[in-house]
């Protein structure tokens, strides 16, 4: 018969450094310790970004943390990328250029790189693809909130027949 093992959990939270740049924010997680199979970097329709991660201290010991950030709506969602090298995550959040301050040769440039960060990018061979969002999913959300709405609406209405069908019968008379 085997023995069944109880492992406990150490919960702890790294130390995150925000590099801000012009066309871009990087945050650092510095994870010393961790390799790429052990850490996880997910994008949801919300905008939120959760990093988490879990390793063996030993046989009965496990260190993991998990972290979750809101993404701010200038950043180019579906242009995130993760990488993990040397103890470092870093995590590129490329941010929205705004093309009316750019001049006809910058919008032109512009639209030549756009055209090739639209090309399917599975991360290079460190990088960690955080599988961004799309304007498929910003339809979606618009087509789920719809979808709610509608129900909401039909939900009242019915309560508001039955309500106005239960009351509106007159009392018989007995005699």
């Amino acid at each position: 018969m085997a023995a069944h093992i109880k492992r406990s959990y150490e919960d702890f939270e790294p130390f995150c450094q925000w590099k801000r740049g012009q066309g871009r924010d990087i945050l650092e997680v510095h994870l010393q310790g961790f390799s790429k199979e052990h850490l996880r970097v997910q994008l949801n329709n919300y905008g939120i970004l959760t990093i988490s991660g879990e390793q063996s201290v030993d046989n009965v010991k496990m260190s993991r943390f998990r972290k979750e950030i809101k993404v701010s709506k200038d950043c180019k969602m579906d242009q995130i990328r993760a990488k993990f090298t040397r103890g470092i995550l870093y995590i590129t959040l490329p941010k929205v250029s705004s093309e009316s301050s750019a001049g006809p040769a910058e919008k032109s440039q512009q639209k030549e790189s756009d055209h090739k960060d639209k090309t399917p990018n599975n991360g290079d061979q460190n990088g960690i693809s955080c599988g961004g969002e799309s304007k498929r999913c910003h339809s979606s959300r618009r087509n789920i909130a719809l979808g709610v709405a509608v129900v909401v609406a039909v939900g009242i209405i019915v309560g508001g027949f039955l309500i106005w069908n239960i009351t509106s019968k007159p009392a018989p008379i007995i005699y």
